[in-house]
């Protein structure tokens, strides 16, 4: 059931919402490479 879940979101954020790139923390990235709030001059 999570890949049909993954699967529907992907589509639905390419369909409906204005992104040029999105990633997938734990999915395209990995958790690490995603800055912390308040990191990088928040």
């Amino acid at each position: 059931m999570a890949d049909e879940i993954e699967t529907g979101c992907r589509e639905w954020v390419a369909t409906e919402w204005p992104f040029e790139r999105v990633a997938y923390p734990g999915r395209d990235v990995s958790w690490q490479a995603v800055p912390t709030v308040g990191t990088e001059g928040d």
